[in-house]
């Protein structure tokens, strides 16, 4: 199986993806920041002092990015609330933090929700491709709501050639790209033999080609 090469590799991809459908870069470092902690916050769970750690340590890259940690961090460990009292008082710190955060920049909750979308979005898409989801048979596959509440789908035609519908993006047509490890072996007994494997397996690109049809 192939399988992306670590989480840099992944955000690398989103990085092209974002950049295509908005080009402000100052938006795009802030969301490939993000991705990449939050990918921390998806290996840690469910330990509270790791997570308050992590929403803590996002305020010294300003509060913006330590809002949309916190709002990951809460859709992500909501299912755990009643599990333990300290997951609980954790989950219930966050709200109030976001609220703060919103108002010390003068941001409206919906343009936060909205940028949380656009995150989303980016997201799904990637894990489409990196996760090869893409259907056979020029079938259209459901990716999720964009920020603009506008629903998409994502289809490969014969030619191996990208579409998504409605068209989202600045550019006609546009190749992104990300190295992945070859992987032949199904079970691992370890993290450890996991990414033993994963240092020695063979790197590949995989490349996607999106056009406008």
């Amino acid at each position: 199986m192939t399988v992306p090469e670590d989480c840099f590799t992944v955000l690398t991809l989103n990085k092209q993806i974002i950049t295509y459908y908005n080009s402000e870069q100052e938006i795009t470092e802030r969301f490939i920041y993000f991705l990449k902690e939050a990918d921390k916050a998806v290996s840690q769970l469910p330990d509270k002092n790791k997570l308050a750690e992590l929403t803590k340590n996002a305020l010294y890259r300003g509060r913006w990015v330590a809002l949309l940690i916190s709002m990951q961090i809460s859709r992500l460990n909501e299912p755990q609330r009643g599990q333990s009292s300290k997951m609980d008082n954790f989950l219930d710190e966050q709200l109030p933090n976001q609220q703060r955060w919103r108002l010390e920049l003068g941001i409206e909750k919906k343009e936060v929700d909205a940028a949380y979308a656009f995150m989303q979005w980016c997201d799904r898409l990637w894990l489409i491709l990196c996760q090869q989801e893409l259907p056979a048979d020029e079938r259209f596959l459901e990716m999720s709501n964009g920020p603009d509440g506008q629903r998409y789908d994502i289809k490969q035609h014969r030619d191996h050639l990208v579409t998504v519908k409605p068209w989202p993006f600045q550019e006609e047509k546009f190749t992104v790209n990300v190295e992945a490890c070859d992987i032949f072996q199904v079970k691992f007994e370890s993290n450890a033999e996991l990414s033993q494997a994963l240092q020695k397996a063979p790197i590949s690109v995989l490349k996607w080609t999106f056009v406008k049809s």
